[in-house]
């Protein structure tokens, strides 16, 4: 792992920390870049995170991933 990655990594787990306090339903969270993630969980926590994002000026959108499992992308 190259230290861009585990930079991504480090930011990821933060972000799903951040994350799981208020929506317990999240099961994981990976980020892209520094302002783009990939959100995985419980698909209330994601519809509450999407419209809580909407809120927040963030462009949330659903999308799946190759396996056909459905996240949220928050960017």
């Amino acid at each position: 792992m190259d230290d861009k990655e585990k930079d991504l990594e480090i930011i990821g787990n933060r972000k799903y920390n951040e994350l799981k306090k208020e929506y317990l339903g999240i099961s994981s969270v990976s980020a892209l870049n520094t302002s783009t993630f990939k959100v995985y969980g419980t698909s209330t926590s994601l519809l509450k995170l999407q419209k809580d994002g909407l809120k927040k000026e963030l462009k949330p959108s659903f999308e799946s991933d190759g396996k056909g499992t459905p996240y949220l992308l928050l960017k």
